[in-house]
């Protein structure tokens, strides 16, 4: 204990011969800081100040030269500046922690997008298919329909033969539609409704 104390006190003492020898000034009032005077040097700066100008307590400045080095002590102008220092480092610490969470959300979200491209590949060729498939049904039904006519207020008796030939006639002698033979080819016919025996309702023909 005797031996931790003598060390302490060597050290104290060692501090007051650098401040005597090296003629240090007290930052604050510009006047020598003396081995008698009770200083600290700032653990940013490197400056000396008397404790009275920077307002520390003799208990402070007791504890503080009788502590190990793990201990800094700051003049008020670091100290602020070392505030504003620690400040920006936990927006730039909790930034940090942001980026690292939407960088980890990205990474899921293309992950998910891998996926459903290889879904796609899987499926290409089926719905391909199907989706030109549908459009050539499209384009028959289209072609089909083309040559489709509809007439109407053709007299209706429910007898399919005989609006085969009435239509017949009507499209050779009336519209003049026959082929290099002279002939007319009718692929099918059709009502358009259901038959109703009165004279008013007459279904179109096609």
């Amino acid at each position: 204990m005797a031996a931790k104390n003598n060390c302490k006190k060597a050290r104290r003492e060692k501090q007051r011969q650098n401040m005597s020898d090296s003629e240090e000034m007290c930052e604050d009032c510009n006047k020598e800081v003396s081995p008698d005077d009770k200083a600290l040097v700032c653990s940013l700066c490197d400056n000396r100040f008397h404790i009275k100008c920077q307002r520390v307590s003799v208990a402070d400045y007791d504890f503080l030269i009788k502590s190990d080095d793990g201990i800094q002590w700051f003049c008020k102008s670091c100290k602020g500046a070392s505030q504003k220092v620690y400040k920006m480092l936990n927006l730039v610490h909790k930034r940090q922690d942001q980026l690292e969470s939407e960088i980890k959300n990205l990474s899921k979200n293309v992950q998910d997008c891998n996926g459903n491209i290889t879904d796609l590949k899987a499926n290409l060729h089926s719905v391909v298919s199907g989706t030109v498939k549908d459009i050539l049904d499209e384009r028959h039904e289209e072609s089909v329909r083309e040559n489709n006519l509809i007439f109407v207020n053709l007299i209706d008796n429910g007898n399919t033969s005989n609006d085969k030939d009435t239509l017949k006639s009507i499209l050779e002698n009336i519209l003049g539609l026959t082929d290099a033979s002279g002939q007319v080819k009718i692929t099918s016919i059709t009502r358009l409704g259901k038959f109703a025996n009165t004279s008013e309702k007459v279904r179109p023909l096609r």
